[in-house]
């Protein structure tokens, strides 16, 4: 190696020895790879390896912050290293692809570079806060074109290449004429903007074990981690730094490059920390196309495109946190004197129990868990008294309600993230640190800050939050307090809705309201929606006509905001209000924390009322008014009652989704059901084989569920496997508004043999329409499980069954009720070898639809494409078969702590096989059945695509002659918003209609087989797109991953974009100009084969 210095040639880039096993089969595990990285020597350290560790980053893993002068000249060092040719070609391979990672320059021959030193990251931090980013520090995203800034940066716009560093061509030897040489000042700053990019942790180690880090005295280097960073909590806390300590075991490390503790005659005393931290790839928000300003708002065409990209789920890209948040503590003792202090930096996406557990476990080390507690400040508390900081309940942070069974009462740590807890405590969205108390005492002591706690505190005339008796938060105020119970009104409600709650966690109270919490400070639970509210949100606004207990609510839009005042204005109209009384004895309006601040609405629900004088003077006060005048008048006057003033923190308005829905509907609060009198539900039968559903005749239950086509369905016998899959398909929206629009009518084949004369179809359609009725809240499926019976006898009986065996039936009994072929013509099998793949596609398609023509062939059907060898004499045959489920193999041999992926699934499903016995193909030229190998591609997919996890197997026993049945528990993680099948598709992809998906249900088991145990469904409601857990007849919302669990047996996915009938099969036929519908012996070039006519002798 020419012009590098020998020992950091010899620990990073010599002579190979693993070449030979990277090239074949799997690379050494990283684990053996970062020892050889740590313990160097000439003949076991390749330049391959360490450039292996310069991974693709993903969500969640670490990274550390460097800048890009010294990762350019490193890329372009390591491109001129003497390597083996054996290497070469993939070192540099490997280079390049870094380079793009990083947004770099490829290295190429004639870059100048210098012999890598010790990493040098001070250009990063400020000045004497080496915790801090520097603000000029720009770190570029990792996928899109934005950059992401430090605080005060001046450009959050740059592209990956706007800010390349100056490289020039020069000796590749290594030249001494360093003058010549680009500093770091010239090449890390462009004007007062630092760029830096992120690498892998392990890329990272690797320099610190081999060259070294500078520390931030700015003068010492250190190959060892910081001490700080080891340890079992690194997972949850990304750093912990001690700034002082009362304690004699305990001694903080320094932290200023000029603090003389860590030197002693120019030696180091204690190890001092090196410069930049460990960072988290977290998913943020992408930046909305359309921002106002860019183009002409007024245009329908961007209007119509906006609310349609509102309504998307957002997309989420991977980025750098490029500023964690950060916890300083302070630890007090039962003498109120400070122990220790220090600063800890935990990620945005940690759990909140995660982070503060362990930072009392690393600030309180020598203390037992039951004599610390933790205590976080806020911006505001809603109460009389108290210096701040409010008490955290570890386990209470979710503020769900009390468990019943004990079962239910085992701990689960609460899921609340860092970022969501941090956002409650103050009313700036950007603001990331906190300080925290962490209150320690002895044994048998009693907590020194225990007045300071709210349930010691709390007055009449407090604002808190509250639960009230469904487990929802809302914002309250204490109207009355007792030893026991507080007694408190939910804002937004009217008064006989007052809700009384425990004082304290032990506090003797009734049963009825035992499960509700105390309460919690102003803004814990509820959000802080008044404060972030803008231009444009929605709203529910208290009607003007309404009564004052029993008020009527109207979606409405946020037009004006008002100034902040010391005095509240007056505001005429609007919604008779209910009063308090004041501590000067008057009556006035309830206002949250007394601030007085209007909001000016408009509610269209009102203005559909209003005579057409009173709307033109609206619409002409609306343009005339400036929002100058609207703001200085001494008194806000309605405008006329479809457009008027608000009190902001008044109960003339509520978040949207207190009253109301998502389409406008009002929210129920409890279900109430109704039996009609003439069908009561009888108990003919004890259950006596503990069979789901046996022991009473169901009957369909009026009552209003929780949301449009959320109606749960009564077990009637261990048939939860049939509401299993028809709760899935329900919401599949295509499917179902055709059986709903009655479009099915037309299409029944009541002729099919292989169908059931439209009966099938009709109980489907039947049973569809009372979901969607709003009539009931449970529904007895009994027409369609007796139809389907008469139809499949394996169904005829109260046995469990496995819901993909029941799902395949009804497609396919829904497919031949609805098929539009009247007569099926005889057709043979296509054989594609020889043909163009799309060639041959388009002529089994069209022999299929010769067959098989429905709404489940155009929305459910895909076809894939197989290709069969017989091993013995290699006759090979091509075929391309429809299907309307993918059964796909669950990764054993993948399993690990983190679960297998169902990318995992599918490449397993798409790796050649070979064919067991059971299976075995007919060679024609062998003229035997052999075990041939096998390969599936995937040619089209359809709009709705559902995909089978073979989670049950069936073993042979020699030994009793019998099959073994057994079940696959792992948990396999699969995506919610965006299942991307582009790369597994072979055949043609169009933009309007690409293969990515969305997850819309999930069919979920549990039990040891398909044929015992329960059946439930987690389900995406396709109006309003939340989520809900169906177990029979009981309906409850959840999240989406909540059904990311070993129970999930059958995803259902819809296509996110466009539609693309037999799965974009039409639209390449009318490319090939092919007739979709040619007759049995009618090729696609519309050619007719004719039989040739015998001469007559």
């Amino acid at each position: 190696m020419n012009g590098i210095k020998p020992s950091y040639a010899n620990a990073v880039a010599n002579v190979v020895s693993t070449t030979s096993s990277w090239g074949m089969g799997k690379p050494p595990t990283l684990a053996s790879q970062v020892k050889e990285l740590s313990h160097p020597t000439p003949t076991s350290m390749t330049l391959t390896a360490a450039l292996y560790l310069l991974a693709p980053l993903k969500e969640s893993s670490d990274v550390y912050l460097m800048t890009r002068s010294y990762m350019q000249n490193w890329l372009i060092w390591a491109y001129n290293q003497n390597v083996p040719k054996m290497e070469n070609q993939r070192v540099q391979t490997a280079l390049r692809l870094a380079a793009t990672r990083l947004g770099l320059h490829p290295p190429e021959v004639g870059f100048k570079y210098n012999d890598p030193g010790p990493v040098d990251n001070s250009s990063l931090s400020l000045e004497g806060s080496p915790l801090l980013l520097n603000p000029c520090v720009i770190v570029q995203d990792l996928i899109s074109d934005n950059a992401i800034s430090g605080p005060k940066s001046p450009n959050n716009n740059l592209g990956p290449r706007a800010r390349s560093l100056p490289v020039s061509p020069g000796s590749v030897n290594g030249s001494d004429e360093v003058e010549t040489q680009p500093t770091d000042e010239d090449l890390d700053r462009d004007g007062d903007q630092i760029l830096c990019c992120a690498v892998p942790a392990k890329f990272y180690e690797l320099l610190r074990s081999t060259i070294g880090i500078t520390c931030v005295n700015g003068r010492d280097i250190t190959f060892q981690p910081y001490v700080q960073e080891a340890g079992p909590y690194q997972g949850a806390l990304i750093h912990h730094h001690p700034l002082a300590s009362n304690d004699e075991k305990e001694a903080p490390t320094p932290m200023s490059r000029n603090d003389p503790s860590c030197q002693m005659n120019g030696i180091a005393k204690t190890p001092c920390r090196p410069l930049e931290f460990r960072r988290k790839i977290i998913m943020k928000r992408k930046l909305k196309r359309f921002t106002s300003g860019e183009i002409d708002e007024s245009s329908p065409m961007t209007r119509l495109l906006k609310e349609e990209e509102q309504r998307a789920a957002p997309e989420l890209v991977p980025t750098v946190e490029v500023r964690p948040v950060k916890l300083q503590y302070s630890v007090i003792d039962g003498n109120n004197i400070r122990r220790r202090e220090g600063i800890v930096l935990v990620s945005q996406t940690s759990r909140v129990y995660d982070a503060l557990f362990w930072l009392m476990k690393v600030a309180a080390p020598n203390t037992s868990s039951s004599c610390k507690r933790i205590w976080s400040k806020r911006d505001t508390t809603g109460t009389a008294s108290g210096d701040g900081y409010e008490l955290v309940d570890l386990n209470f942070l979710d503020g769900k309600m009390e468990k019943d069974s004990e079962k239910e009462k085992e701990f689960q740590p609460p899921r609340k993230l860092v970022g969501e807890w941090l956002r409650a405590h103050y009313y700036e969205n950007t603001k990331r640190d906190c300080d925290i108390i962490i209150e320690v005492r002895k044994s048998n002591d009693k907590w020194l800050r225990a007045s300071l706690e709210l349930e010691n505190r709390i007055l009449v005339g407090d604002y808190v939050d509250a639960q009230d008796a469904a487990g929802n938060w809302y914002e309250s105020i204490v109207t009355h307090v007792n030893d026991d119970t507080v007694t408190v009104h939910y804002f937004g409600w009217a008064s006989r809705w007052n809700g009384r709650l425990r004082r304290r966690q032990d506090s003797p109270v009734p049963a009825s309201i035992a499960k509700l919490h105390c309460a919690a400070p102003l803004w814990s639970h509820s959000s802080r929606w008044r404060e972030r509210i803008a231009e444009g949100n929605t709203v529910e606004v208290r009607s003007a006509s309404s009564k004052v207990d029993r008020p009527k609510w109207y979606k409405g839009i946020v037009k004006r905001i008002g100034q902040k005042r010391v005095v509240m204005k007056r505001v005429t109209g609007g919604a008779p209000l209910e009063m308090i009384v004041g501590k000067d004895e008057k009556k006035r309006p309830l206002l949250l924390l007394n601030r007085v601040q209007q909001i000016m609405v408009e509610v269209p629900q009102e203005n559909d009322k209003m005579e057409d004088e009173e709307e033109d003077l609206a619409r002409k006060l609306r343009d005339d008014v400036s929002i100058d005048t609207l703001t200085t008048m001494d008194t806000f006057k309605p405008q006329p009652p479809f457009l008027r003033w608000v009190n902001l923190y008044g109960e003339e308005i509520c978040e949207f989704g207190t009253h109301m829905k998502s389409n406008g509907g009002l929210n129920v609060a409890t279900l109430q059901y109704e039996v009609e009198s003439h069908r009561k539900p009888v108990e003919i039968m004890k259950s006596f084989n503990n069979m789901y559903g046996q022991g009473f005749m169901k009957e369909s239950l009026r009552g209003i569920p929780p949301a449009p086509g959320s109606v749960g369905m009564h077990n009637l016998g261990n048939s939860c496997f049939i509401n299993s899959i028809v709760q899935c398909l329900n919401h599949m929206e295509p499917l179902t508004q055709y059986f709903l629009n009655g479009d099915y009518a037309k299409e029944l084949n009541r002729r099919n043999p292989l169908g059931s004369g439209g009966r099938v179809a009709t109980a489907y359609a039947a049973m569809l329409k009372e979901i969607w009725s709003n009539k009931y809240s449970a529904l007895a499926p009994r027409m369609l499980k007796q139809t389907v019976a008469s139809f499949a006898p394996q169904f005829n009986n109260s046995y469990q069954h496995d819901s993909q065996e029941f799902c395949q039936f009804l497609m396919d009994g829904l497919h031949e009720d609805c098929n539009r072929v009247k007569e099926k013509p005889y057709v043979e099998e296509l054989e594609g070898i020889g043909l163009e793949d799309a060639k041959a596609a388009i002529e089994a398609w069209r022999k299929h639809l010769l067959r098989h023509d429905s709404i489940i062939v155009d929305r459910c059907q895909g076809m894939h494409r197989s290709h069969l060898t017989c091993p013995k004499c290699g006759k090979e045959s091509v075929k391309f078969d429809a299907f309307s489920t993918i059964s796909l193999p669950l990764t054993a041999d993948k399993t690990n702590i983190n679960g297998m992926t169902l990318q995992d699934c599918v490449d397993k499903f798409l790796e050649g096989e070979q064919l067991d016995e059971l299976n075995a193909w007919y060679c024609p030229s062998c003229k035997k059945h052999v075990c041939a190998l096998k390969m599936i591609a995937l040619w089209s997919v359809p709009d709705i695509l559902i995909l089978h996890l073979k989670r049950f197997q069936f073993d042979h026993c020699t030994v009793r002659n019998d099959v073994i049945r057994s079940k696959i528990n792992d948990t396999v993680r699969f995506p919610i918003e965006r299942l991307d099948l582009r790369n597994h598709v072979l055949g043609p992809i169009y933009d309007d209609a690409p293969p990515i998906y969305r997850l819309c249900g999930v069919s979920e088991h549990m039990g040891p087989t398909a044929n015992s145990g329960h059946y439930t469904a987690t389900v995406r409601n396709c109006k309003d797109s939340r989520w809900y857990r169906y177990n029979d007849a009981h309906v409850g919302e959840t999240t989406a991953d909540a059904a990311v669990t070993g129970g999930a047996y059958l995803l259902f996915y819809e296509r996110l974009k466009g539609s693309a009938r037999w799965g974009g099969m039409e639209k390449l036929m009318k490319e090939r100009n092919a007739e979709p519908y040619g007759g049995p012996n009618t090729d696609q070039d519309g050619f007719t084969t004719v039989k040739s006519k015998k001469k007559r002798h």
